[in-house]
Order: structure tokens, then C-alpha cells, then sequence
């Protein structure tokens, strides 16, 4: 009798434990569509008029966006070869009202709506709701205006234009998109994940529960993490954004006097050149060169550790110059925005989604029981 009872209760355990998996991770459905970026997550995309052009797409915004060419003040902040769009009716393109409103972390615009055709990566669909832009204002200083662009960002409160438009169109079956890079471009696949890519589940990560402004009003893609130099510890619950655009780890200027105390302390500071938030140190071997680590908190009931310990060798970390030297991938920078306060987030970008597939999905049970995870998984070396 008291094994049957063990047996049932085992049962129940793994019923339970598939069910909430099969609720988080669903397998993905055929619907699958597969971008590629560049290095600096732009997409080859084809529009009416203009032809063939490097798209940016956004994590962190909403808004799929275009610039008229009465857009009087759009050439002060945008590069010299940028073109505008002409929204026509004859090649299905239709402008409807007014509207005003951010279209990244960087700018915001008045315009109008539209709907149009839209070719990217040699996969046509219809965008609806995008964004005429006819005038911008600056929300940072010294950035540069995209054209043209495409917003991913993806929580419980909204869904991008861009994810919306291809749900409507049974594109895809589901709000969610994974992310990985593989030899100088990323992977971009909407509507689930390569399951053939893990090699292990996924972790999710613990979302930084504040109210945020300007710049990253997407407060869901902030995650909380601790990091490491050197196994030493660096800084504890941290706030840190995964950003494709980033080649390495930009940490806040404040940290680099935190890491010259570290290198010191353990006798390990470069010995080519001086340790810098300008130039970071030199090394001459990988054996001294610095190792970073960052230990993600989990948020899921059901994980064994309440962290996702994500090492960065030296070999990983550094990147080696033309004599034969390393340099850790890190850079220093503060985040202000236009009230010239300090945010002290730090960004990881392609370091990270070199060993890492990472995945974001909203299970939509409406607005007041949607779900939303964003998570890790350690990628199969390709």
C-alpha cells in the first residue's frame, strides 16, 4: 500500500511539473518564421520606391516606423545616405490619422498611421499600424536617427505592431521570439524556438520589478542578476538589459575603479598597459587575462537552483589585437538621460548569445492573467 501511495505521489509530480513546462515552454508549432541580422541586428528588408535597405530592428520599442519625406527636422539627427518612404496608395500603403508618441529609447515623433506592404528577409506580409514619422524629437543626446525601423519589444501590457501584424495573419501561432547569434549574425525566429539548439532547458529569468522612465520604459526586459570579476564580486542585484546591439559587457563608469581594486588585490593587473575606463587593460597572456561571471536570479517554482550561473572564460572574454594581445571585452558608460540622471544598468550583448538561446513568450490569458517569461538556455555548440 505505501508504495503504491509513493508511486502515486510520483506521478502527480511529474504530471504537474509537464503540465507547467508545457504551459511555459510550448513546443513550437510549424508557424515558425527565421530572420537573419547582422552584427548590428539590422535585416535586409525591401520597400516600395526606395528598393533594397539594412533595417534596424528593436528589442525595446513598440513601434514599427517610417519617415515621410516632409519629415523637415528627420536629416539633422539621421546619416547622410538615409531615404525616406513614400506611403502610396497604388502599391498598398494606406495613411489614416494622426498620432505622436515614442518610437524607441532614443526619439519620439508626431505622424500618422499606416498600413503597407512590406518585404524583410524575402518574406512579404502586410504591417498594419506602423508609424509615419513627420517630425522627431530627441529623447538622449548624440544618437542617431534610424530611417527606418521595426520594434520587437515584447510584455504583458503590449505587443509590438510587428508581432502583432504577423499573429493576425496566422504566421505565427503565438506572441514570443527566440534569439541566438552564430558566426557574426543572429538567428531572429518568431512564433517559438529551435528545440534542435538546446542543450538543456531553460532558466527563467527575474524580471526588475520597478518603475522606470526614460530611456528603457520596457521595464520587463530588465533582469536581475550579481556579477563577477575573477570570481570576486563585483556588484550584487544588478540591473541588466540583454542587448543584441552590444559586442561584449558595458558596465557603469563607477565599476572600473571596483575592477583595477580587484585585479590588484589579487596581483593581476595588466602587463601591457595601465587599467582605464578609456582602455581597460592589455594582456600579454590569456593565462592572466581576466574571467567575468554573471549569476542570473531565477524566477520559476519549479527550478532546482535559484540562480543561472553564466561563466565567461578568458578565452571568451578577451578579445585578442594584432600583436597578440588581450583586451577584455568590456567598455564603460553611463546612461543619462534628458534629465541628466543616472542609470546604472548594465548591458551584455552578443557574449552572451553566443553560448545562450534566449527566449521570451507571453502566454496571453488576457490583460489581467497574461504571463510573460523571458529565459536562457545553453546553447549546442554549432
Amino acid at each position: 500500500m505505501k508504495k503504491i501511495i509513493i508511486f502515486s505521489l510520483i506521478i502527480a509530480i511529474v504530471f504537474c511539473k509537464t503540465k507547467l513546462l508545457d504551459t511555459q515552454y510550448p513546443y513550437p508549432s510549424q508557424n515558425l518564421i527565421t530572420f537573419k541580422l547582422d552584427d548590428s541586428f539590422k535585416t535586409n528588408a525591401t520597400l516600395n520606391q526606395i528598393g533594397k535597405l539594412q533595417m534596424q530592428i528593436s528589442l525595446y520599442s513598440t513601434e514599427s516606423y517610417f519617415t515621410a519625406p516632409d519629415c523637415v527636422n528627420c536629416q539633422i539627427y539621421g546619416a547622410k545616405n538615409s531615404k525616406p518612404f513614400v506611403c502610396n496608395k497604388e502599391e498598398y500603403c494606406t495613411e489614416y490619422f494622426s498620432t505622436e508618441g515614442a518610437i524607441d529609447q532614443y526619439f519620439k515623433a508626431r505622424g500618422s498611421v499606416i498600413d503597407m506592404n512590406l518585404e524583410l528577409d524575402s518574406i512579404e506580409f502586410y504591417l498594419s499600424t506602423g508609424f509615419y514619422v513627420k517630425w522627431i524629437s530627441q529623447l538622449q543626446l548624440n544618437q542617431t536617427y534610424q530611417y527606418q525601423g521595426l520594434g520587437l519589444a515584447l510584455t504583458r501590457a503590449c505587443q509590438g505592431t510587428f508581432l502583432r501584424s504577423l499573429y493576425n495573419q496566422a504566421k505565427i501561432d503565438n506572441y514570443s521570439y527566440s534569439l541566438y547569434y552564430d558566426v557574426d549574425s543572429y538567428k531572429l525566429i518568431l512564433g517559438g524556438y529551435n528545440q534542435s539548439l538546446l542543450a538543456q532547458e531553460f532558466y527563467n529569468l527575474k524580471s526588475v520589478s520597478i518603475m522606470r522612465n526614460i530611456p528603457y520604459r520596457i521595464v520587463d526586459d530588465l533582469v536581475l542578476a550579481s556579477l563577477y570579476i575573477n570570481q570576486q564580486v563585483l556588484l550584487k542585484d544588478a540591473q541588466v538589459l540583454l542587448d543584441p546591439t552590444v559586442d561584449g559587457i558595458i558596465l557603469p563608469a563607477k565599476c572600473s575603479s571596483d575592477i583595477q581594486n580587484i585585479l590588484q588585490t589579487q596581483r593581476k593587473l595588466p602587463d601591457i598597459s595601465q587599467f582605464t575606463p578609456q582602455q581597460p587593460g592589455i594582456w600579454s597572456s590569456l593565462k592572466t587575462a581576466p574571467s567575468f561571471q554573471i549569476q542570473f536570479y531565477l524566477d520559476d517554482p519549479d527550478a532546482i537552483s535559484q540562480y543561472l550561473q553564466v561563466n565567461f572564460d578568458a578565452q571568451t572574454l578577451n578579445a585578442k589585437n594584432q600583436k597578440g594581445q588581450f583586451t577584455p571585452r568590456i567598455t564603460f558608460s553611463d546612461i543619462v538621460d534628458q534629465n541628466n540622471q543616472f542609470y546604472n544598468v548594465i548591458r551584455v550583448g552578443k557574449i552572451i548569445f553566443q553560448q545562450m538561446v534566449y527566449y521570451k513568450y507571453i502566454q496571453d490569458g488576457g490583460q489581467s492573467t497574461a504571463t510573460e517569461f523571458r529565459a536562457l538556455a545553453p546553447m549546442i555548440k554549432l
